[in-house]
C-alpha cells in the first residue's frame, strides 16, 4: 500500500511542476511580447519625429525660395541678392527666415564651369557657389541636409541658370 501512495504522490508533484513550468514559460512569453511591442512603438515614435523634422526643413527651403530676401521671382534666386547677403553676413536674416541656425549653399550648375568657384567680391560675377552662414558649416558637425533644384537669375549676364540649393541644419 505504501508503494501506491508514493507513486500517486510523485505523479501529483510532477503535475504541479508541469503547471509551474508552463506558467513560467507563459509569463516569459508575455513579458517578451510586451517588450517587443513597446520597442516597436518607440521606433514608430522616433520615425514620426524624424518625418516631422524633415517636413519642417523642406518647408524652410520652400519659404527661402519664395522670400523676397534672396529671390527675384518665385523659385528664382537673384545672384546679386545672394552676393549682398554674403558680404553683409546674412546669418541673422536666414535665422529669422527659417527659425533656427543653418548653413545655406547655392550652387549654379554652369556647363562652362566644371570646378567650384566660391563667390566673393573679387570673383563675382564669374563664380558659381554662394554660402550663407559659412561659419555654421565650418564650426558645427552632424547636419541634416536637404537639397532642392532652383533657378538662379544671373543679373549681369541677364540669364537664368539651373542651380541646387542645399540647407544644412545642425542636428
Amino acid at each position: 500500500m505504501k508503494t501506491i501512495n508514493i507513486s500517486k504522490k510523485l505523479k501529483g508533484q510532477f503535475g504541479i511542476m508541469e503547471y509551474i513550468l508552463l506558467s513560467v514559460f507563459l509569463i516569459a512569453i508575455l513579458v517578451i511580447g510586451m517588450l517587443m511591442l513597446s520597442g516597436f512603438e518607440n521606433l514608430k515614435a522616433k520615425g514620426q519625429t524624424t518625418k516631422e523634422i524633415a517636413s519642417r526643413q523642406l518647408l524652410s527651403l520652400g519659404i527661402f525660395s519664395h522670400s523676397n530676401l534672396f529671390t527675384k521671382a518665385e523659385n528664382q534666386l537673384d545672384d546679386s541678392k545672394l552676393q549682398a547677403s554674403i558680404e553683409e553676413d546674412g546669418c541673422d536674416a536666414l535665422e529669422k527666415l527659417i527659425g533656427q541656425q543653418a548653413c545655406l549653399e547655392v550652387e549654379a550648375l554652369l556647363p562652362s564651369v566644371r570646378e567650384e568657384n566660391e563667390c566673393n567680391p573679387a570673383t563675382y560675377p564669374e563664380c558659381n557657389k554662394w554660402t550663407v552662414c559659412k561659419e555654421v558649416c565650418t564650426t558645427k558637425t552632424g547636419f541634416r541636409i536637404y537639397t532642392m533644384p532652383v533657378n538662379i537669375f544671373r543679373k549681369i549676364q541677364n540669364r537664368i541658370d539651373l542651380g541646387v540649393i542645399t540647407l544644412k541644419v545642425p542636428s
